[in-house]
């Protein structure tokens, strides 16, 4: 019983310390993830959490639409 409760604490230890950044990548950046348009400087602007890499800027001309509807 000691034993099993020694390894329950080691893996729940593990499982906060370094799974939970791969699971909120995955299952939360979608959510979060928002998209602005300055029709000022014709610029994108994608905000992202900064675990994912934080805020891209990308120039009007270049984005292609992604998912057209036919």
């Amino acid at each position: 019983m000691i034993v099993f409760a020694i390894i329950s604490l080691i893996l729940i230890y593990l499982y906060i310390r370094y799974f939970r950044y791969v699971y909120r990548l995955e299952l939360f950046t979608i959510r979060h993830i928002r998209v602005r348009f300055n029709r000022v400087t014709r610029q994108v602007y994608i905000q992202r959490p900064k675990y994912c890499g934080g805020t891209v800027i990308f120039k009007w001309d270049h984005i292609m639409p992604g998912n057209q509807s036919r």
